[in-house]
């Protein structure tokens, strides 16, 4: 069989011209998706990073108030 009537070479040599550098694999690959779901997970690592940075509310309130703000005050 010659090499330039080879279905195989032929098509790879109209990936070469046409500028095709990745090889393509059995199953299509959804970029979009991809990005969309980094997004959201960016987005999810970011809302727990906020929620870590707040301070939690006290677990009640000081017995005499009046003190507090006394050792408040400077």
């Amino acid at each position: 069989m010659d090499v330039r009537s080879d279905p195989t070479i032929a098509l790879l040599d109209w990936y070469l011209a046409a500028g095709v550098d990745v090889a393509v694999d059995d199953v299509a690959v959804d970029r979009f998706a991809a990005t969309i779901r980094e997004a959201a997970e960016a987005r999810d690592a970011a809302a727990r990073d906020r929620s870590a940075a707040v301070a939690p509310p006290p677990a009640r309130p000081p017995e005499r108030p009046a003190e507090a703000r006394e050792a408040a005050e400077p």
